[in-house]
């Protein structure tokens, strides 16, 4: 229900196939983040503690302040939400990550997550 409303905000706040980048951190969070619990692997596979945990850290890791993401895509980061919003979780337990993600923010800002466990083993 989360990203659905998530969706539909995006649409009230940048038109019908853009996302402005200052909204698009906490968009692409908050859905990956719902994905990540709809598909019940936030804190099993992901490792974060709570959704709230998850939220910031995928949102910071997106800020545009911080020099994140320099060659944003307004359109292919639309298309990355939507693709977040309905992703089925067959897909994202195969480690499946929309492209239009990766390709909206070239630098990998909006590659697919790694799990805590994994990226702290490193």
């Amino acid at each position: 229900m989360r990203a659905r409303f998530c969706l539909l905000l995006g649409f009230a706040l940048i038109g019908c196939d853009k996302y402005k980048q200052e909204d698009f951190s906490e968009a692409f969070a908050e859905n990956a983040c719902q994905a990540y619990e709809a598909c019940d692997i936030l804190n099993t596979v992901m490792g974060y503690e709570s959704y709230a945990e998850c939220a910031l850290e995928l949102e910071g890791g997106l800020d545009a302040e911080d020099g994140k993401c320099p060659e944003y895509d307004e359109e292919l980061a639309f298309s990355c939400i939507q693709a977040l919003a309905t992703i089925d979780c067959a897909d994202l337990l195969a480690g499946e990550w929309p492209a239009d993600c990766d390709d909206a923010c070239p630098d990998g800002a909006a590659g697919a997550p790694t799990p805590k466990e994994a990226a702290e083993e490193r």
